[in-house]
């Protein structure tokens, strides 16, 4: 009887067979690195139960578990269109991690296997192949696409000048010319060719643009004797270079006719630019300075030539003006230099930006002597006005003291509380110091409009007038007109009075309707004037009769019919002076008080303890009377009080 296996054993095998199977399964899954286990083939054969091989069977679902879920799909596919139709298939399926398997279907006789071998070790070799290849194609796409796209004319070609390859069609795109390429690499072929790349300007001319068209070559040799051509436009440049010269050109044409010398060293200390006056101010041979010499190349040959200033320490004072405007050194500069000859020049240093230092060199000669002069005058005046008897004092029309004598602060015993009275506005610390030594007076409000020019020319003509205290003379004061505004006031000695009241009453009134003729003669009125024995009397106060006498003027010309005249009367009645002026009025109604001349006449006469009347009508008459110790009207044997000892 034939032994029949039961059911137990058959369980039991078909158990050990599974097993087998899945240890295979492992040891292919395994490290691909293992020899043993690489390239090693394990065959299943098909049945719809699923894979059975080495005692055992699994669904192709679960021998499919661990595979990614493409190969999954695809595993599945194949093994049921084998069982179905018999199609073979040969698949690549991944595991977990970097494991490949190469798993194949097929067919013999009744039966479908399925051939499954370890293909990690190959699949990554072929996957790195394949991706070295799509690299290397990338990097081919990408280069091919710069040079397609490179904004500038390229080409290979060998030692016979032929052209391999090029960019023309890419440029051609662009808008350069069909020819160019071709007549560049011709020009480019006869250029020399070296092992360090060399920048070449060329130029071509074509028959469809007139002027030329200028391009940067520089060719590369290659080791199979390929040589690499590369062509930049530059137009550009070539018109950059061209206005640059052009306004070179200008600023040198322009500066050839400055009077300044000019001297530009570029940023490494080269001179670029100069001009005529400086070759003549330092005399120097303008072809050596056409050769670009260097700062300190500059220095050293005017030291040669003994143009410029003994230095101390030239090495360092050279130094100085070489890091002009660099990192550390000096920002700015400014020498006078006096020449052996006398000449003396102002040199200015000034640093730019980008590195460039310019040197401006004036010839102030002139001006230095003017001031020398101008000194020098100054100084003789001062002397001058020293040696005379006195205290002087000069302003200009700003009120500043010019020059102030030695003895003034002695004169008026007044401490100053400006010790620089060359300031403008210093008349007033003057005028303080007269009014606290001379006591107050209304003259000192005549200085301060005389002397900041409150006064027209006309008024402004010479006074004296005696500064006098109790009685006595202290001092004389005399104010004297200076061209361009300027006043002489001097504080002379008491005994000068005499000297001082040489003018008389009648010169007085003589210079006020010689004045006044600017009023009465575009009136049309003639003035008589009337001397009854008061015209031959000294009278110092020249300033005050001429202002009483051009305001009456002016009061008479408002009513005094064109054609007619007035008449000027001088008179003395005890003690007082008498300045009468009469004529015909226009009409019975005529009035004169209360105008503007009368009103300043009546300010100007209370000073001085005057008087003015009015008679107004068909004939009008003003009167002015003024005493005459007010005057300070002396007869000539009438002696001067001056201070003596015990006067206050």
């Amino acid at each position: 009887m034939p032994f029949t296996p039961g059911l137990g054993f058959l369980a039991a095998a078909m158990t050990a067979s599974l097993a087998l199977a899945l240890i295979v399964w492992r040891l292919v899954r395994s490290d691909t690195s293992d020899v043993a286990v690489a390239g090693r083939e394990t065959l299943y054969r098909l049945t719809r139960r699923g894979l059975i091989g080495g005692g055992a069977v699994v669904t192709v679902q679960d021998y499919a578990r661990d595979m990614h879920p493409e190969s999954q799909a695809e595993l599945l596919r194949a093994t049921s269109r084998l069982l179905a139709d018999g199609v073979g298939f040969e698949l690549i399926c991944g595991g977990g991690g970097d494991v490949y398997l190469d798993i194949s279907g097929f067919v013999r006789g009744a039966q479908a296997y399925v051939s499954v071998i370890d293909a990690s070790v190959n699949e990554r070799r072929a996957l790195a192949r394949q991706g070295a290849a799509v690299a290397a194609a990338d990097l081919a796409a990408r280069q091919s696409d710069l040079l397609e796209h490179a904004p500038y004319l390229q080409w290979r070609m060998d030692g016979q000048g032929e052209i391999l390859w090029s960019n023309a069609d890419a440029m051609r795109r662009r808008g350069m010319p069909a020819e160019v390429p071709a007549l560049l690499a011709a020009k480019a072929q006869r250029l020399k060719v070296s092992d360090v790349p060399v920048q070449h300007r060329i130029s071509i001319q074509t028959d469809t643009i007139t002027l030329p068209l200028w391009f940067d070559v520089t060719l590369v040799p290659s080791q199979d004797g390929i040589i690499l051509g590369y062509a930049l436009a530059a137009e550009r440049i070539m018109r950059a270079e061209a206005a640059l010269g052009r306004f070179v050109e200008t600023l040198t044409e322009t500066f050839a006719h400055l009077p300044i010398g000019l001297a530009i060293f570029d940023r490494d200390r080269e001179l670029g630019l100069f001009n005529p006056a400086l070759a003549d101010l330092l005399r120097l041979d303008p072809a050596w300075l056409a050769g670009r010499p260097t700062l300190s190349g500059f220095l050293n040959r005017l030291r040669e030539r003994r143009t410029l200033p003994d230095q101390k320490d030239f090495r360092q004072w050279s130094e100085r003006l070489i890091s002009l405007g660099r990192d550390g050194g000096t920002q700015e500069f400014a020498e006078l230099w006096v020449q052996p000859s006398g000449r003396t020049l102002r040199v200015v240093g000034r640093p730019h930006p980008q590195g460039a230092v310019a040197f401006m060199l004036e010839d102030i000669t002139p001006a230095v002597t003017l001031e020398q002069q101008f000194r020098e005058g100054m100084t003789l005046r001062a002397a001058a006005l020293e040696s005379r008897p006195g205290e002087h004092l000069i302003f200009d029309i700003s009120g500043a003291a010019g020059f102030v004598s030695t003895g003034f602060s002695k004169l008026t015993g007044v401490r100053s509380e400006r010790e620089d009275l060359s300031t403008a506005g210093a008349v007033h610390e003057v005028l303080r110091q007269c009014r606290q030594a001379f006591g107050p007076a209304p003259i000192w409000d005549r200085v301060l409009s005389y002397v900041v020019g409150r006064l027209n020319q006309t008024e402004r003509t010479p006074i004296t007038v005696p500064l006098t205290r109790n009685g006595n003379v202290l001092s004389v004061l005399e104010l004297n007109p200076l061209p361009g505004g300027g006043t002489l006031l001097s504080f002379l000695p008491a005994e000068s009075i005499r000297a001082a009241a040489v003018k008389t009453l009648r010169e007085a009134v003589d210079l006020t309707l010689e004045q006044g003729r600017s009023v009465t003669e575009p009136a049309d009125i003639s003035i008589a004037l009337v001397d009854r024995g008061a015209g031959d009397l000294p009278c110092t106060q020249q300033d005050l009769i001429r202002r009483a006498g051009y305001n009456m003027l002016l009061a008479a010309v408002d009513i005094v019919p064109p054609g007619q005249g007035a008449t000027f009367t001088l008179s003395r009645q005890n003690e007082d002076v008498l300045l009468t002026l009469s004529g015909e009025g226009a009409n019975d109604e005529s009035m004169i008080d209360g105008t503007l001349p009368i009103s300043l006449l009546r300010r100007y006469l209370s000073d001085v303890r005057g008087e003015v009347t009015v008679e107004n009508g068909a004939r009008f008459t003003i009167t002015v009377r003024i005493p005459c110790d007010a005057l300070n009207v002396q007869d000539a044997d009438q002696p001067v009080r001056t201070r003596g000892a015990g006067a206050s």
